[in-house]
Protein backbone atom coordinates (compact mmCIF):
# COMPACT_ATOMS: atom_id res chain seq x y z
CA UNK A 1 0.00 0.00 0.00
CA UNK A 2 1.37 3.17 -1.20
CA UNK A 3 2.24 5.66 1.61
CA UNK A 4 -0.02 8.80 0.70
CA UNK A 5 1.98 11.98 0.39
CA UNK A 6 1.08 14.86 1.95
CA UNK A 7 1.91 18.52 0.58
CA UNK A 8 2.47 20.92 3.16
CA UNK A 9 0.30 24.03 3.34
CA UNK A 10 3.17 27.22 2.11
CA UNK A 11 3.65 29.61 5.03
CA UNK A 12 2.67 32.66 3.48
CA UNK A 13 5.19 35.27 3.05
CA UNK A 14 5.33 37.85 5.53
CA UNK A 15 5.55 41.25 5.27
CA UNK A 16 8.58 43.43 4.61
CA UNK A 17 7.40 47.03 2.80
CA UNK A 18 6.75 49.01 5.50
CA UNK A 19 4.21 51.49 4.20
CA UNK A 20 0.75 51.60 2.70
CA UNK A 21 -0.01 49.21 -0.67
CA UNK A 22 -0.63 51.83 -2.65
CA UNK A 23 2.41 53.67 -1.54
CA UNK A 24 4.64 51.66 -3.20
CA UNK A 25 4.30 52.97 -6.38
CA UNK A 26 5.05 56.42 -5.25
CA UNK A 27 7.72 55.75 -3.30
CA UNK A 28 9.38 53.12 -5.65
CA UNK A 29 9.30 56.04 -8.41
CA UNK A 30 11.15 58.28 -6.71
CA UNK A 31 13.78 55.80 -5.99
CA UNK A 32 13.87 54.85 -9.37
CA UNK A 33 14.06 58.04 -10.41
CA UNK A 34 17.06 59.34 -8.43
CA UNK A 35 18.99 56.03 -9.46
CA UNK A 36 18.39 56.58 -13.06
CA UNK A 37 19.98 60.68 -12.11
CA UNK A 38 22.48 59.33 -10.01
CA UNK A 39 23.75 55.72 -12.30
CA UNK A 40 27.12 57.23 -13.02
CA UNK A 41 27.87 57.35 -9.19
CA UNK A 42 26.18 54.65 -8.31
CA UNK A 43 28.10 51.92 -10.95
CA UNK A 44 31.13 53.34 -9.68
CA UNK A 45 30.42 52.05 -6.24
CA UNK A 46 29.27 48.68 -7.02
CA UNK A 47 28.91 47.28 -10.75
CA UNK A 48 26.04 45.53 -9.43
CA UNK A 49 24.24 48.83 -10.13
CA UNK A 50 23.67 48.90 -14.28
CA UNK A 51 21.27 49.47 -17.00
CA UNK A 52 20.24 45.41 -16.38
CA UNK A 53 19.68 46.99 -12.68
CA UNK A 54 17.47 49.46 -14.00
CA UNK A 55 15.57 47.45 -15.97
CA UNK A 56 14.73 44.66 -13.30
CA UNK A 57 13.37 47.70 -11.14
CA UNK A 58 11.00 48.88 -13.49
CA UNK A 59 10.05 45.49 -14.06
CA UNK A 60 9.01 45.28 -10.44
CA UNK A 61 7.45 48.23 -10.48
CA UNK A 62 5.38 46.91 -13.26
CA UNK A 63 4.76 43.75 -11.23
CA UNK A 64 3.00 46.05 -8.64
CA UNK A 65 1.43 48.11 -11.32
CA UNK A 66 -0.64 44.91 -12.08
CA UNK A 67 -1.64 43.65 -8.92
CA UNK A 68 -2.55 47.52 -7.86
CA UNK A 69 -5.78 47.17 -9.63
CA UNK A 70 -7.45 44.43 -7.00
CA UNK A 71 -7.21 46.98 -4.70
CA UNK A 72 -10.90 48.37 -6.21
CA UNK A 73 -11.81 45.56 -4.15
CA UNK A 74 -11.86 47.43 -1.29
CA UNK A 75 -13.16 50.21 -3.08
CA UNK A 76 -16.38 48.15 -4.41
CA UNK A 77 -16.51 47.01 -0.80
CA UNK A 78 -17.20 50.18 0.47
CA UNK A 79 -19.99 50.56 -2.13
CA UNK A 80 -21.31 47.94 -0.92
CA UNK A 81 -21.49 48.97 2.88
CA UNK A 82 -22.92 52.23 2.09
CA UNK A 83 -26.10 50.48 0.19
CA UNK A 84 -26.14 48.00 3.20
CA UNK A 85 -26.83 50.55 5.53
CA UNK A 86 -28.60 52.97 3.49
CA UNK A 87 -30.92 50.00 2.93
CA UNK A 88 -31.07 49.08 7.00
CA UNK A 89 -32.23 52.66 7.78
CA UNK A 90 -34.89 52.42 4.85
CA UNK A 91 -36.59 49.92 6.43
CA UNK A 92 -37.37 52.52 9.32
CA UNK A 93 -40.82 53.64 7.43
CA UNK A 94 -42.53 50.65 6.74
CA UNK A 95 -41.68 49.22 10.37
CA UNK A 96 -43.46 52.25 11.65
CA UNK A 97 -46.36 51.68 9.56
CA UNK A 98 -46.81 47.83 10.54
CA UNK A 99 -46.43 48.77 13.92
CA UNK A 100 -49.53 51.18 14.00
CA UNK A 101 -51.49 48.20 11.80
CA UNK A 102 -50.37 45.70 14.45
CA UNK A 103 -51.61 48.36 17.37
CA UNK A 104 -54.54 49.03 15.77
CA UNK A 105 -55.51 44.90 15.09
CA UNK A 106 -54.81 44.48 18.80
CA UNK A 107 -57.26 47.02 19.71
CA UNK A 108 -59.96 44.74 17.72
CA UNK A 109 -58.95 41.37 17.69
CA UNK A 110 -56.90 38.58 19.78
CA UNK A 111 -53.61 38.08 18.03
CA UNK A 112 -51.37 35.52 18.69
CA UNK A 113 -48.90 37.96 20.86
CA UNK A 114 -48.66 40.88 22.36
CA UNK A 115 -47.88 44.07 20.51
CA UNK A 116 -44.85 44.99 22.00
CA UNK A 117 -43.47 41.23 21.38
CA UNK A 118 -44.42 41.09 17.91
CA UNK A 119 -40.64 41.63 16.96
CA UNK A 120 -40.47 45.30 15.41
CA UNK A 121 -38.87 46.91 18.62
CA UNK A 122 -36.38 43.57 18.48
CA UNK A 123 -35.84 44.83 14.65
CA UNK A 124 -35.12 48.66 15.53
CA UNK A 125 -32.83 47.67 18.15
CA UNK A 126 -30.64 45.47 15.78
CA UNK A 127 -30.52 48.37 12.82
CA UNK A 128 -29.93 51.01 15.46
CA UNK A 129 -26.32 48.33 16.22
CA UNK A 130 -25.60 47.84 12.97
CA UNK A 131 -26.38 44.03 13.07
CA UNK A 132 -27.07 42.39 10.29
CA UNK A 133 -27.01 38.90 11.31
CA UNK A 134 -29.16 40.59 14.29
CA UNK A 135 -31.50 42.12 11.82
CA UNK A 136 -31.65 38.54 9.93
CA UNK A 137 -32.85 36.42 13.40
CA UNK A 138 -35.02 39.16 14.31
CA UNK A 139 -37.27 39.74 11.08
CA UNK A 140 -37.50 35.97 11.06
CA UNK A 141 -39.36 36.09 14.33
CA UNK A 142 -41.54 39.11 12.86
CA UNK A 143 -42.07 36.88 9.50
CA UNK A 144 -43.35 34.31 11.79
CA UNK A 145 -45.87 36.94 14.03
CA UNK A 146 -46.98 38.63 10.80
CA UNK A 147 -47.86 35.55 9.12
CA UNK A 148 -49.55 34.05 12.07
CA UNK A 149 -51.52 37.08 12.15
CA UNK A 150 -52.24 38.03 9.02
CA UNK A 151 -55.64 38.56 8.23
CA UNK A 152 -56.18 40.45 11.30
CA UNK A 153 -54.20 43.09 10.64
CA UNK A 154 -54.59 42.82 6.57
CA UNK A 155 -58.20 43.74 7.38
CA UNK A 156 -56.65 46.96 9.16
CA UNK A 157 -55.35 47.98 5.84
CA UNK A 158 -52.22 46.56 5.71
CA UNK A 159 -51.42 45.24 1.82
CA UNK A 160 -49.44 42.31 0.28
CA UNK A 161 -47.51 45.27 -1.05
CA UNK A 162 -46.31 46.83 1.99
CA UNK A 163 -45.24 43.20 3.36
CA UNK A 164 -43.48 42.50 0.06
CA UNK A 165 -41.64 45.85 0.47
CA UNK A 166 -40.21 45.08 3.76
CA UNK A 167 -39.01 41.45 2.76
CA UNK A 168 -37.34 42.82 -0.51
CA UNK A 169 -35.25 45.22 1.85
CA UNK A 170 -34.34 42.36 4.18
CA UNK A 171 -33.24 40.52 1.08
CA UNK A 172 -31.60 43.04 0.04
CA UNK A 173 -29.34 43.43 3.38
CA UNK A 174 -29.03 40.02 3.31
CA UNK A 175 -27.37 40.00 -0.43
CA UNK A 176 -25.27 42.74 0.39
CA UNK A 177 -23.46 41.63 3.24
CA UNK A 178 -22.84 38.28 1.94
CA UNK A 179 -21.15 40.13 -1.17
CA UNK A 180 -19.46 42.06 1.81
CA UNK A 181 -18.54 38.87 3.06
CA UNK A 182 -16.89 37.60 0.36
CA UNK A 183 -15.09 41.48 -0.62
CA UNK A 184 -13.85 40.67 2.78
CA UNK A 185 -12.14 37.30 1.72
CA UNK A 186 -11.30 38.18 -1.92
CA UNK A 187 -9.17 40.92 -0.61
CA UNK A 188 -7.41 39.04 2.07
CA UNK A 189 -6.49 36.49 0.01
CA UNK A 190 -5.63 38.78 -2.67
CA UNK A 191 -3.38 41.02 -0.52
CA UNK A 192 -1.63 37.57 1.57
CA UNK A 193 -0.88 36.58 -2.18
CA UNK A 194 0.71 39.17 -3.38
CA UNK A 195 3.03 39.81 -0.29
CA UNK A 196 5.62 38.65 -1.77
CA UNK A 197 5.68 40.65 -4.82
CA UNK A 198 5.24 43.36 -2.84
CA UNK A 199 8.47 42.58 -0.81
CA UNK A 200 10.44 42.07 -4.02
CA UNK A 201 9.87 45.35 -4.76
CA UNK A 202 10.21 47.06 -1.30
CA UNK A 203 13.83 45.13 -1.21
CA UNK A 204 14.93 46.62 -4.24
CA UNK A 205 14.09 49.69 -2.83
CA UNK A 206 16.24 49.00 0.16
CA UNK A 207 18.79 48.15 -1.44
CA UNK A 208 18.92 51.50 -3.53
CA UNK A 209 18.49 53.56 -0.40
CA UNK A 210 21.29 51.94 1.01
CA UNK A 211 23.86 52.23 -1.14
CA UNK A 212 22.28 56.07 -2.48
CA UNK A 213 22.99 56.44 1.82
CA UNK A 214 26.17 55.22 1.62
CA UNK A 215 27.51 57.32 -1.10
CA UNK A 216 25.91 61.02 -0.25
CA UNK A 217 25.71 61.04 3.27
CA UNK A 218 28.98 62.88 4.10
CA UNK A 219 29.52 64.99 0.32
CA UNK A 220 25.70 65.61 -0.15
CA UNK A 221 23.63 65.19 2.87
CA UNK A 222 20.26 66.69 1.04
CA UNK A 223 21.02 64.29 -1.87
CA UNK A 224 21.11 61.46 0.92
CA UNK A 225 17.71 62.59 2.07
CA UNK A 226 16.71 61.67 -1.10
CA UNK A 227 17.53 57.92 -0.35
CA UNK A 228 16.14 57.90 3.42
CA UNK A 229 12.81 56.25 3.30
CA UNK A 230 11.44 57.98 5.87
CA UNK A 231 12.11 61.27 4.33
CA UNK A 232 10.21 60.02 1.11
CA UNK A 233 7.16 58.60 2.80
CA UNK A 234 7.16 61.61 4.91
CA UNK A 235 7.00 63.52 1.54
CA UNK A 236 4.23 61.86 0.01
CA UNK A 237 1.73 62.16 3.31
CA UNK A 238 2.40 65.56 3.58
CA UNK A 239 -1.58 66.24 2.18
CA UNK A 240 -2.17 70.10 2.05
CA UNK A 241 -4.77 70.61 3.96
CA UNK A 242 -8.22 71.67 2.38
CA UNK A 243 -10.36 74.27 2.32
CA UNK A 244 -13.24 73.90 4.78
CA UNK A 245 -16.07 76.18 5.68
CA UNK A 246 -16.24 76.98 9.67
CA UNK A 247 -18.66 79.03 11.52
CA UNK A 248 -17.43 81.64 14.11
CA UNK A 249 -19.34 82.79 16.74
CA UNK A 250 -18.62 86.22 18.04
CA UNK A 251 -19.66 87.74 21.75
CA UNK A 252 -21.57 90.99 21.41
CA UNK A 253 -19.38 93.76 20.36
CA UNK A 254 -16.59 91.35 19.84
CA UNK A 255 -13.81 91.60 17.68
CA UNK A 256 -11.96 89.15 16.02
CA UNK A 257 -8.87 88.15 13.55
CA UNK A 258 -9.24 85.39 11.70
CA UNK A 259 -5.89 84.14 9.77
CA UNK A 260 -5.71 81.59 6.76
CA UNK A 261 -8.84 82.65 4.86
CA UNK A 262 -9.31 81.80 1.10
CA UNK A 263 -9.26 85.41 -0.75
CA UNK A 264 -12.34 85.10 -3.25
CA UNK A 265 -14.58 82.66 -1.10
CA UNK A 266 -17.64 83.37 0.69
CA UNK A 267 -18.58 84.68 3.95
CA UNK A 268 -21.96 84.40 5.16
CA UNK A 269 -23.82 85.74 8.32
CA UNK A 270 -25.44 82.84 9.72
CA UNK A 271 -26.48 84.70 12.84
CA UNK A 272 -28.78 87.45 14.55
CA UNK A 273 -26.72 90.89 14.36
CA UNK A 274 -24.97 92.87 11.33
CA UNK A 275 -21.17 91.58 11.24
CA UNK A 276 -18.06 93.80 9.89
CA UNK A 277 -15.34 92.56 8.24
CA UNK A 278 -12.60 94.05 6.76
CA UNK A 279 -8.89 93.13 5.24
CA UNK A 280 -5.64 92.96 7.70
CA UNK A 281 -5.71 93.66 11.86
CA UNK A 282 -6.30 97.13 11.83
CA UNK A 283 -8.93 99.26 13.22
CA UNK A 284 -12.44 99.00 10.87
CA UNK A 285 -12.31 101.21 8.42
CA UNK A 286 -15.28 103.72 7.03
CA UNK A 287 -15.94 101.38 4.17
CA UNK A 288 -15.55 97.83 5.92
CA UNK A 289 -18.37 95.65 4.34
CA UNK A 290 -21.66 95.49 6.50
CA UNK A 291 -23.16 91.63 6.62
CA UNK A 292 -26.92 91.38 7.19
CA UNK A 293 -28.38 88.38 8.92
CA UNK A 294 -28.15 85.46 6.12
CA UNK A 295 -26.49 87.79 3.88
CA UNK A 296 -23.39 86.73 2.08
CA UNK A 297 -20.25 88.62 0.49
CA UNK A 298 -17.53 87.53 -1.21
CA UNK A 299 -13.86 87.79 0.09
CA UNK A 300 -12.32 90.24 -2.26
CA UNK A 301 -9.25 88.72 -4.10
CA UNK A 302 -7.07 91.94 -3.39
CA UNK A 303 -7.53 91.32 0.30
CA UNK A 304 -4.85 89.22 2.29
CA UNK A 305 -5.22 85.65 3.93
CA UNK A 306 -5.71 87.82 7.42
CA UNK A 307 -9.16 89.76 7.84
CA UNK A 308 -10.91 90.92 11.37
CA UNK A 309 -14.74 90.34 12.09
CA UNK A 310 -16.72 92.53 14.49
CA UNK A 311 -19.94 91.41 15.56
CA UNK A 312 -22.03 95.19 15.76
CA UNK A 313 -24.41 94.55 18.21
CA UNK A 314 -24.10 95.04 21.54
CA UNK A 315 -26.35 92.34 23.28
CA UNK A 316 -26.44 89.32 20.79
CA UNK A 317 -24.33 86.75 19.35
CA UNK A 318 -22.96 86.72 16.35
CA UNK A 319 -22.09 83.85 13.36
CA UNK A 320 -19.97 83.82 10.65
CA UNK A 321 -19.90 81.24 7.82
CA UNK A 322 -16.11 81.42 6.27
CA UNK A 323 -14.26 79.50 4.27
CA UNK A 324 -10.36 78.71 4.89
CA UNK A 325 -7.37 76.40 5.03
CA UNK A 326 -5.79 75.01 8.42
CA UNK A 327 -6.90 75.73 12.06
CA UNK A 328 -6.38 79.34 12.52
CA UNK A 329 -9.78 80.04 11.50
Amino acid sequence: MAIPVITPTPTPEEKRYQCRIEELLTLSGFVHQSLERDLADFSAHSPVYNAGYITEFSAKRSDVIALIAPRTITDRKKTITEDLYGMLASMRQPLNKLENYVTLASTRRTLTVLPQDFGIGRVRAAIANGDVEEVDGAMNILKTHLTDNYTAITDMGYTDAQRDELYAMWNKINTDNSGQNLKDDERDATASANTAVYNLLWDIMIEVCSTGKSIYLVPAPAKADEYTMSSLINRIRQEKPKPRFRVLILKPNEKRVVQNIIPGSEATNKGSTVIALWNGTGPQPPDAPELDINNSAIIPATWGATITVLNLSSTEKGKLRIQGIGQRI
